[in-house]
């Protein structure tokens, strides 16, 4: 039974003449998200989970990075491969009840990031489709950067809510810019645990930074205050775009272990932004971060 206290909030659809509507912007401005259904079609949801799955099965292990469901592992330079590669993260030993989209059990997949959207023709079409151009621009981010995907393959976690986090965190520009949008592949409900956030929680401060320092990745705390309990639902369907605010927390809490849930997220800058050279998201000179294509 779900506390009626609970918030579902208002939903929108992408109006096909491209254009964002006056309700959206309000809506966007006053809670820092949009979830606009049907954003993309169920044969696009499906053929990205299809390349994927292909992906998995031809992987090679020295693109495998353990990684833990609840804490990034700032031991290692993951990240800094990553930014710059196809990366495949499994589950670290500790954790036993694993899941896959690959045919293989011994795979462990539960991450492919953080620069497939550059080095992947179907998930840079994917990335790059022109309304989400549009739609960016429309709420202000007038030279759109793709910095970071991650196509990601959720598990349960023993019916516990995973840690709070803000895409600013990882992705910090001044002035701040970092939108993140994930696009839902599976349905994500309360059962297979969809996001949740807090009624505007995009006016919350940023908590921490997880910067570069001599090579070594650690936590920059900048406030130590509590985020207060998650009370907004953030369910999504196969194909719905969940647009969120960098400085909006967001939590999952897994019900059913038995379900799986797909999504796919890409994190955009501007480009008229500083981006800070200690993000632990830092792309080689050669390699930069890129827009859209053919969006007029």
């Amino acid at each position: 039974m779900i506390d009626k206290n609970y918030i579902h909030p208002k939903r929108f659809k992408w109006n096909i003449n491209n254009n964002i509507s006056p309700s959206m912007l309000s809506f966007w401005q006053k809670n820092g998200f949009l979830i606009i259904d049907n954003f993309y079609s169920v044969d696009e949801c499906e053929g990205l989970k299809n390349r994927a799955e292909l992906l998995i099965e031809n992987h090679s292990p020295e693109n495998e990075i353990p990684y833990s469901l609840n804490n990034y592992d700032m031991k290692n330079e993951s990240f800094k491969f990553s930014a710059n590669n196809i990366v495949f993260f499994h589950e670290d030993n500790n954790c036993k009840e694993l899941q896959s989209i690959s045919k293989n059990e011994g795979e462990n997949i539960k991450e492919i990031g953080h620069a497939i959207h550059d080095l992947d023709p179907t998930f840079s079409n994917f990335s790059r489709k022109k309304s989400l151009a549009i739609l960016l621009t429309s709420l202000g981010i007038e030279m759109p950067l793709l910095a970071k995907s991650t196509y990601i393959l959720k598990h349960s976690d023993n019916d516990k809510y995973s840690y709070y986090n803000q895409d600013s965190s990882i992705l910090y520009t001044e002035p701040e810019s970092c939108i993140g949008c994930t696009i839902s592949l599976e349905n994500e409900t309360i059962e297979n645990g969809c996001l949740w956030t807090f009624s505007q929680g995009h006016l919350e401060p940023l908590k921490k930074r997880y910067v570069c320092n001599n090579n070594n990745f650690e936590s920059s705390y900048l406030n130590n205050t509590d985020f207060p309990e998650p009370n907004v639902i953030l369910q999504s369907y196969v194909g719905t775009l969940l647009i969120q605010h960098g400085r909006l927390p967001c939590i999952f809490k897994m019900k059913d272990k038995k379900l799986s849930q797909h999504s796919y997220k890409i994190n955009i800058i501007d480009g008229r932004a500083i981006y800070l050279k200690d993000n632990i998201i830092n792309r080689e000179p050669s390699f930069k971060f890129s827009g859209f294509f053919n969006t007029k």
